[in-house]
């Protein structure tokens, strides 16, 4: 097996919306949890995810909660307060990895219209030979048409696939991949027995 996939957010990527209401904004705690658990959910995200305008999305939200107005147009013009840096242990796997000889991917749910950040931000980007978001192609994990999108993509080899959410995990299993959920600071063990590294 010579094919990996990453995901980006939770594996690669310290991404977080606490970090701009909470951190950078100020936000109070227990008003930021009562935010994101009722109006900037991550059900409403995820329309994000899968090619939603950031204008049009967060404007059609603010209209119905104008008590959040402020921290909904927020969303959209502070993006990028709301990442935190690379997970420097994974992006030096990534690093070893591709040294090795592994052929690298990246498959993310991820808007459309913040990709040009995404590349600035991370020049890991750069060593992926695929890379397939799903603000692109229209389906967000656990979509199994995004698996399969991907397969295609890279010609359908046998590949292992790294994420952070048990249901994409799970899905990507269903879909024929070998699949590994990934836990922020316990190593890469698994993954290493897996590939023989």
């Amino acid at each position: 097996m010579r094919d990996i996939v990453f995901d980006l957010g939770g594996v690669l990527i310290d991404w977080n919306p606490r970090y701009l209401f909470r951190d950078h904004l100020g936000g109070e705690p227990g008003a930021v949890e009562a935010f994101l658990g009722a109006v900037c959910t991550e059900a409403w995200h995820s329309k994000l995810d899968a090619g939603a305008s950031f204008v049009e999305l967060t404007a059609e939200l603010a209209a119905r909660h104008p008590h959040y107005d402020e921290w909904i147009r927020r969303y959209a013009s502070d993006w990028e307060r709301m990442f935190a840096g690379a997970l420097e242990e994974t992006v030096e796997q990534v690093g070893r990895l591709k040294r090795r000889g592994f052929r690298l991917h990246a498959l993310s749910n991820y808007p459309a219209e913040r990709i040009r950040f995404l590349y600035r931000a991370f020049p890991f980007m750069a060593d992926f030979q695929t890379v397939v978001l799903s603000g692109l192609v229209g389906a967000t994990k656990p979509d199994e048409r995004i698996y399969a999108y991907l397969l295609e993509r890279i010609g359908r080899r046998q590949c292992l696939f790294i994420d952070d959410r048990a249901e994409n995990v799970e899905a990507a299993r269903r879909c024929g991949m070998r699949a590994v959920r990934f836990v922020r600071g316990t190593g890469f063990a698994e993954i290493a027995e897996i590939l023989g590294a």
